[in-house]
């Protein structure tokens, strides 16, 4: 008799504990999903933040990366996502300038390529880490491509001088 009673506690306990798992696991899974959606809707708000940096021409190329530094902070998985397809487009251009392949390449392995002034920028894939290329990217919406790299030669000249 001490033997049932065991082990109709024993399953009653677990049945209560498989219960509260499946309980937790779908108000993860909510969860996960409502996190989701609001990153979705808040990316049109941190694109036109990211577009109203760059348009801020009166301000100075450090100004607007601290205000892009701010704007990450504020929203990093929305930041990390524009970020990322902004690479990825920007690669396709390149690709497509210099005459390489089709230009799709940048939207189907993007995973550490490296030319002139978008090196080293790692996966792109991971959203949610920022793989080192935020930093490069702020300097990036800072300015243009193609001024990114004159202000860089007068940084180098400024510092070494």
């Amino acid at each position: 008799m001490f033997t049932l009673k065991y082990l109709v506690a024993s399953s009653l306990l677990l049945l209560a504990q498989y219960t509260q798992y499946e309980t937790n696991r779908t108000t993860v899974h909510n969860q996960a999903i409502q996190n989701v959606s609001d990153i979705i809707n808040n990316l049109a708000n941190v694109q036109a933040s990211i577009e109203n940096i760059q348009s801020n021409k009166s301000s100075s190329a450090n100004d607007r990366q601290t205000a892009f530094q701010a704007l990450q902070a504020a929203h990093p998985m929305e930041y990390s996502v524009l970020t990322s397809l902004q690479n990825q487009h920007e690669q396709v251009q390149y690709n497509k300038m210099n005459g390489n392949g089709n230009g799709n390449s940048g939207y189907s392995s993007n995973n550490g390529y490296s030319n002139g002034n978008y090196a080293g920028y790692g996966n792109s894939n991971s959203f949610g880490s920022n793989n080192g290329y935020n930093n490069q990217y702020g300097n990036y919406y800072a300015e243009s491509s193609t001024s990114s790299s004159t202000s860089t030669k007068k940084k180098t000249t400024k510092a070494s001088g």
